[in-house]
C-alpha cells in the first residue's frame, strides 16, 4: 500500500465530523474556511448540510447555510420603523 497511499488515514475530529453530518468530504474545508470568516461553527455547518441531505456539487450551500445560522444565531431581525 505504500506506494499508492502516501500517508496514513486515520479517524481525526474531523473526518468523524463528515461521517456523522453525512456529507461529503469535499464540505470540510469550505465549512472550515466559510465558519472562521462568519463566526459560525463549522460542525454546525456540516450537520445542517447532512439535515437537507446535499450531495457533491452543492458546496455553493455551504455559504447558504452559514449565513442562515449567522443570522439564526445572531436572533430574529429588527426593522426600522418608519415616521
Amino acid at each position: 500500500m505504500g506506494p499508492i497511499l502516501h500517508f496514513q488515514p486515520y479517524p481525526d475530529r474531523d473526518s468523524v465530523a463528515i461521517g456523522y453530518a453525512g456529507v461529503y468530504s469535499t464540505f470540510l474545508l469550505h465549512a472550515k474556511r466559510i465558519g472562521k470568516e462568519l463566526g459560525v461553527d463549522p460542525l454546525a455547518i456540516l450537520l445542517e448540510l447532512g439535515r437537507r441531505q446535499a450531495v457533491a456539487g452543492q458546496e455553493d450551500w455551504i455559504l447558504r447555510v452559514a449565513l442562515e445560522l449567522k443570522e439564526k444565531e445572531a436572533g430574529p431581525s429588527r426593522t426600522r420603523e418608519r415616521p
